[in-house]
């Protein structure tokens, strides 16, 4: 609970214990001197029924008072590098859940650099990286990293690892051999392996990208395109590249003014037999609209 009260821990926490009622009570009174958000407590054993109201009342919720943190979402390259260096940037698990059955496929590496007073999120890294040649590879390889040792302690064979990559950065390193053979030993483990790549990273480098697709296609690795704006037409043209997935990182595009471009947008990929995912889900509702419109896959909020 401290560790989780330095770190601003913004998600709800469910606290199980068999020692007692008024141990859980103290718990919940110390997770709320950390300004935590609590949103029940269970007694071992546990009654699944109770703690099934649990997850479906608060899955998706976020806390949304001031955590007290600055929110500093640009990063400078020099400042990624650094962070790199001296191990200050840390990896969560976004899961990934079917619509169909709300079971877990597997999740998204997202990362984070978290102070006392500073918080950098996951798209200002990856941003960063995206943005300078000098980061590309480090980032890269802390990123193949993780997902080469979560598919490898997998213990559920078949559950996927995605994580988004420069796409400039993978183009220059399915050039180096040692950046291949890190390539080829995650895709090697169990589970499938996804390699996402933001929309307008994609769009800079063009047809070189189509290539780098193909190479990762040949040694069992996915591709997916991150698409992180509204008007989802736009980006039509590349969804026609050899992509297994597409996911809309921007809730509005369920908004009745966008249902229209939405439409046209899934038909589309559903036509190329690409599986659609709508990221940053924080409400129930927009889990049944993401039903309703056809998704295949959804993605909560991550901690602020």
């Amino acid at each position: 609970i401290q560790k989780l009260g330095k770190f601003r821990y913004a998600g709800a926490l469910i606290l199980i214990s068999g020692l007692g009622q008024d141990y859980l009570d103290a718990a919940s009174m110390m997770a709320g001197s950390f300004k935590l958000n609590v949103a029940g407590t269970l007694q071992k054993p546990v009654d699944t029924a109770a703690l099934k109201t649990l997850l479906v009342k608060h899955a998706y919720s976020l806390l949304r008072e001031d955590t007290g943190f600055t929110r500093k979402p640009a990063v400078s390259p020099d400042e990624l590098n650094t962070a790199l260096r001296k191990n200050l940037v840390k990896t969560a698990v976004n899961m990934t859940v079917s619509v169909a059955d709300s079971t877990a496929v597997g999740g998204e590496i997202v990362t984070y650099w978290a102070s006392d007073s500073q918080y950098h999120d996951h798209d200002a890294l990856c941003k960063s990286a995206e943005l300078d040649p000098g980061s590309h590879n480090a980032y890269s390889y802390f990123m193949l990293r993780h997902a080469r040792e979560i598919l490898r302690h997998n213990p559920s064979v078949g559950m996927e690892v995605s994580i988004r990559l420069p796409a400039i950065g993978l183009i220059k390193g399915l050039k180096d051999p040692t950046f291949v053979a890190f390539l080829r030993d995650a895709s090697d483990q169990p589970g499938d392996f996804y390699i996402s790549f933001d929309s307008r990273d994609a769009a800079s480098v063009g047809d070189e990208l189509l290539t780098a697709c193909e190479k990762l296609a040949g040694l069992r690795i996915k591709t997916a395109l991150d698409i992180q704006e509204s008007r989802t037409t736009r980006n039509l043209d590349l969804i026609g590249r050899p992509f297994n997935r597409v996911v809309l990182s921007h809730p509005s595009v369920i908004r009745p003014e966008y249902r229209k471009s939405l439409d046209k947008f899934l038909e589309y990929a559903k036509r190329k037999g690409l599986q659609t995912v709508l990221s940053e889900v924080d409400t129930l509702d927009i889990l049944e609209q993401a039903r309703i419109s056809g998704f295949d896959l959804v993605r909560p909020i991550m901690t602020r």
